[in-house]
């Protein structure tokens, strides 16, 4: 067998990001994650009837939801968070040495005013990070009632006004689990 090799992590403050369909913090600190878009790429089924998605009319979906995890600093800070063009949100952190802090971003419902690659910057520590996921068109055959499929309003905004909050950690209760029970 040959030698592995052990790669340097680079020190200093670091974001990283998941998206999903849904991200829930348990009671026990690990992250829930539903629907994990594994390349960070939203596919959405869209009906070949239904209008493209402009400033004007955005198309809406349930939502998307973001994994922020952030290490690499020690004490008290503050992160800035949003997406590209919108606003962003202030949010303190304490992190001890070795551990990181996982924020999750709660999107829902998400309008877009096209599709393509949407930004997600982060300020930390006087560094900022530029993290992406990309929002897709599957279409379909056409269908009658396209309010089952997709919404499309004029009234709704589009991300670069849309406010994006944090969900709070241990929002959600774990669930209780039974012991398993070995047979005699």
């Amino acid at each position: 067998m040959g030698k592995a090799e052990v790669l340097s992590v680079k020190p200093g403050p670091y974001v990283k990001m998941l998206v999903a369909d849904e991200f829930r913090m348990e009671q026990s600190g690990k992250v829930l994650a539903i629907g994990l878009y594994s390349d960070s790429v939203v596919v959405l089924t869209i009906p070949k009837n239904a209008p493209k998605p402009t400033k004007e009319t955005p198309i809406g979906f349930d939502g998307v939801s973001l994994l922020l995890t952030i290490g690499g600093i020690v004490g008290e800070t503050s992160v800035r968070f949003g997406l590209e063009g919108g606003q962003a949100i202030e949010h303190r952190l304490n992190l001890q040495s070795g551990t990181s802090a996982n924020i999750i971003v709660n999107i829902k419902p998400f309008r877009i005013a096209s599709f393509g690659v949407k930004n997600v910057i982060v300020e930390l520590a006087g560094s900022t990070h530029k993290l992406h996921f990309e929002v897709r068109a599957k279409y379909i055959e056409a269908v009658d009632d396209l309010e089952n499929y997709v919404s499309i309003r004029q009234d709704a905004p589009v991300p670069g006004t849309r406010t994006v909050e944090p969900s709070a950690a241990k929002s959600k209760p774990a669930r209780k689990r039974r012991p398993k029970t070995v047979p005699d």
